[in-house]
């Protein structure tokens, strides 16, 4: 109520920014920080928990600009570098990981992709697509069963993930089919024996 009544309190804006940014709302501190940013163009917290916000919204080129710019105002502010290098080496791992997956090296694809998650595991913007691409190697290397958990926890991540439900539903599929032809089998070797 307070920031309706004097919006144009920064210290509040930023007070709130850091109670949303440990709710993880991204948005409302991204909100609040562009508004800082307007009275305060070159407050170091405001452009660092920006583009921190940007980063967590799946916009690094953006994020990296408001790192950038904190950086040249304050360039041994450690906050902005550490996120500045962490965004540069995620997106160098996906790189790399896109490119072995193109390359047919699957395995390879698939260590990178892993490793990309060890990066920044609290960022729940990144894992649905990594995990995508981990599923899609697991089935490339005709490793079902596997492809099957990834893909499962791809979806719980990202429901409305459409890309996931075409390839973990075929591949469930595979594997009752392969049950069930196994099972038949099985039956018709017993049958055989009586």
């Amino acid at each position: 109520q307070l920031i309706d009544l004097a919006p144009d309190l920064s210290k509040i804006r930023m007070q709130r920014a850091e109670l949303n940014v440990r709710l993880g709302r991204w948005n409302e501190v991204g909100d609040d920080m562009a508004k800082v940013l307007r009275m305060e163009n070159n407050n170091i917290e405001a452009l660092y928990l920006r583009g921190k916000s940007l980063y967590h919204n799946g916009q690094n080129d953006a994020a990296i600009g408001y790192f950038k710019k904190a950086l040249t105002t304050d360039p041994d502010n450690k906050k902005c570098m550490v996120e500045f290098k962490k965004i540069k080496k995620l997106e160098k791992l996906m790189k790399d990981g896109e490119n072995l997956f193109n390359e047919g090296k699957y395995s390879e694809s698939y260590d990178t992709y892993s490793e990309s998650l060890q990066v920044d595991p609290e960022n729940n913007n990144v894992k649905p697509g990594v995990q995508l691409m981990l599923c899609k190697n697991m089935v490339k290397m005709r490793k079902f069963k596997e492809a099957i958990d990834v893909c499962d926890l791809a979806c719980k991540l990202d429901e409305g993930h459409v890309v996931f439900f075409f390839i973990f539903f075929p591949i469930q599929n595979l594997l009752l089919t392969l049950d069930l032809m196994v099972t038949v089998i099985v039956m018709m070797g017993e049958a055989i024996m009586i």
